[in-house]
């Protein structure tokens, strides 16, 4: 069996086309960062994160950007006690 080359369109290679970047809506960004949608138009609106509005004046965040802030604020409990611990340094009380 030969090899055939990739089919051309308007003159360029389907192999030269370059991936268009995926953006999100808020929804997903807070489904993400586990924080409620609100909370990311607030930190977008302040400059925390990074965003285009389209023509409609919706916000669209770019995903490899917020994937890579989503990963940077991912932590692991270094001890039992820590996994005890909230945010602020107290025990959980019921």
């Amino acid at each position: 069996m030969s090899s055939q080359p990739l089919p051309r369109r308007r003159g360029r290679s389907l192999s030269s086309v370059e991936p268009q970047p995926r953006y999100l809506h808020t929804a997903e960004v807070a489904e993400i960062l586990f924080v409620n949608s609100k909370t990311v138009s607030r930190w977008a609106k302040e400059g925390r994160l990074p965003f285009l509005k389209t023509l409609g004046g919706h916000r669209r965040y770019p995903e490899a950007e917020i994937r890579a802030i989503a990963a940077t604020l991912r932590h692991e409990p270094t001890s039992p006690t820590a996994t005890a611990l909230l945010g602020d340094g107290h025990p959980r009380t019921r």
